[in-house]
């Protein structure tokens, strides 16, 4: 005598798709947090180290990032990524714990990433005495203040953070 048994399955999806489309997107950039001072190539003001107009922040900080004919390079970007970075890895390990949990989406743990970052390199930049080289004897003179990157806040004031999502990291042109 045979058994006959009869029986619906509902598959009720509370979220594990969507959550799993999140953590790839992580996985292959089609996710991320970036900080720094944020802009696009197209909207700067004048080429750097131009005298034909006024500079941008992002021309400012490319120019003392990396440094310039007559300015020195001071990594501020860098060099607050490269002193924190396992910070950062522990901090997102953590919150991709969150995520898996539901108490967090993908969005809300790259802002807090990209916070912390530009703050870090806010921090970098407004304690001790500057990133080196000093300025110079000129520059100390010009400006009443040897701190180097700060001379009206507005490098700094500039640095923020942005996350992305979907389509990936865009290149600067």
């Amino acid at each position: 005598m045979a058994i006959k048994i009869d029986f619906d399955l509902k598959d009720i999806d509370r979220g594990m798709m969507a959550l799993q489309t999140e953590l790839l997107g992580l996985k292959d950039g089609r996710a991320s947090a970036k900080a720094g001072v944020l802009g696009k190539a197209s909207e700067r003001t004048a080429e750097p180290g131009s005298p034909s107009a006024p500079l941008s922040n992002v021309d400012i900080a490319m120019i003392h990032e990396f440094g310039a004919d007559g300015v020195p390079e001071r990594s501020f970007i860098r060099a607050a990524f490269d002193a924190n970075q396992a910070k950062y890895i522990d901090h997102f390990r953590l919150l991709v714990g969150g995520i898996y949990d539901g108490k967090l989406t993908v969005s809300r743990a790259l802002g807090v990433i990209g916070m912390e970052t530009a703050s870090d390199i806010r921090s970098l930049v407004r304690e001790g005495g500057g990133i080196p080289p000093p300025n110079s004897p000129a520059t100390i003179a010009a400006k009443g203040s040897s701190h180097t990157l700060i001379d009206t806040a507005q490098l700094v004031g500039a640095v923020s953070h942005e996350v992305l999502l979907g389509s990936g990291p865009k290149d600067e042109e």
